[in-house]
């Protein structure tokens, strides 16, 4: 799976690179905020946190509410993969915020998601809970593939957390 990241990665730094070039500033933050996805999956936190950062950078500056909601959302991911709730969650609000003013309810359903792991990762199973059912609820709305994970996930005794440390000590 390295590959597959390292692969995408590869690509993302060309695309800044041409989407640089030709001034396409939304489409660079675009990218930048798709390598930091890149770098999570690879374990390189560091670079992920510095490629949102770019990103975060060109959207305040270019005032692009759709953007900005995706960036604190990958934001969100991040510091998730990093053990930080408090901060993964601050994020994942802001890109509620922003997804909600904008109507992007698909967008809302996701930060919703990722703002109910942050939360569980905290301890706060019953808020989790019950943002990853505003989420299910939206999904299934929007007819949404992602809602039958939520439905499972819902469902479970275990968190999504556990998952994870169970997932990695198997691996390791």
């Amino acid at each position: 799976m390295l590959s597959r990241h390292e692969d995408a990665a590869a690509c993302r730094l060309r695309a800044i690179g041409i989407q640089h070039d030709i001034g396409d500033r939304t489409g660079e933050a675009g990218s930048w905020n798709n390598l930091s996805r890149s770098y999570v999956g690879l374990g390189r936190l560091k670079d992920a946190f510095e490629a949102l950062g770019r990103a975060l950078s060109i959207q305040e500056d270019a005032e692009d509410t759709y953007g900005l909601g995706q960036t604190y959302a990958s934001y969100g991911e991040a510091h998730l993969a990093a053990g930080n709730a408090a901060e993964a969650a601050e994020n994942l609000r802001r890109s509620l915020e922003l997804t909600r003013r904008r109507d992007d309810q698909v967008g809302a359903a996701w930060a919703l998601t990722l703002l109910g792991d942050a939360v569980d990762l905290g301890g706060e199973r019953a808020a989790a809970r019950r943002h990853w059912q505003e989420a299910l609820d939206i999904y299934t709305r929007a007819g949404d593939s992602r809602a039958k994970a939520l439905r499972v996930r819902l469902a479970s005794p275990i968190t999504p957390l556990k998952v994870r440390q169970q997932a990695h000590s198997t691996l390791s």
